[in-house]
C-alpha cells in the first residue's frame, strides 16, 4: 500500500512537477480529486455489476439457479425483441444469432416454465433491471392455446 506522500509524489511526477520545481498545490489537489472521482466511478460500476448478479432477496418462486439463468438469458433476448409481445415459439423460430446462442442449451418447454416462474420478478442485469410480463394466451381459434405471450420490460 502506498503512503499519502508517495501517492502525491507520483501524481506530481505525472503532472510534470518533479524535482526542485515549486509545486502548485491547487493543481495537485485538482489531480487528486480527479483521480478520486475516477476511482469512485469504477467502484460504482463494480457495485452495480455485483448487485445484478446477486439473487433476489424477496420471496420469489425463483431458485438461485433460475435467477442466474434469467440473468444470462434476458439481455440477448430482450435486446433482440425489445418490448414487443413474443411467445417461446417465436423465440425458438428467431433468426437472430444472439437469441439462437442464448437458447442453444434449452428446450421450449424448459424455457416456458422458466419464464413462467420468473413472471413479475425483477431480474437485475448489467444493463439494468428487466421484468418478464405475462401478456395473455393466444386464442384457441389460432390453435395456439398453449402459448403464453411474454414481454420484457426494462425499468
Amino acid at each position: 500500500m502506498m503512503t499519502t506522500t508517495r501517492v502525491l509524489d507520483r501524481i506530481a511526477l505525472e503532472a510534470g512537477l518533479s524535482g526542485n520545481h515549486p509545486v502548485d498545490v491547487a493543481a495537485l489537489l485538482l489531480r487528486v480529486v480527479e483521480r478520486l472521482d475516477h476511482l469512485e466511478q469504477g467502484q460504482q460500476r463494480i457495485l452495480r455489476a455485483l448487485e445484478a448478479l446477486t439473487p433476489p432477496t424477496t420471496s420469489s418462486r425463483l431458485s438461485v439457479g433460475d435467477h442466474a439463468a434469467l440473468v444470462a438469458l434476458l439481455p440477448p433476448i430482450a435486446g433482440a425483441v425489445g418490448d414487443r409481445l413474443v411467445t417461446v415459439h417465436d423465440l425458438f423460430a428467431s433468426d437472430r444469432p444472439a437469441v439462437r446462442v442464448a437458447l442453444a442449451h434449452l428446450s421450449a418447454r424448459r424455457l416456458g416454465r422458466l419464464f413462467a416462474r420468473g413472471v413479475g420478478t425483477p431480474i437485475g442485469t448489467t444493463n439494468g433491471e428487466l421484468l418478464i410480463e405475462r401478456a395473455g394466451r393466444a386464442g384457441k381459434r389460432d390453435d395456439l392455446a398453449h402459448r403464453v405471450g411474454c414481454r420484457f420490460v426494462s425499468f
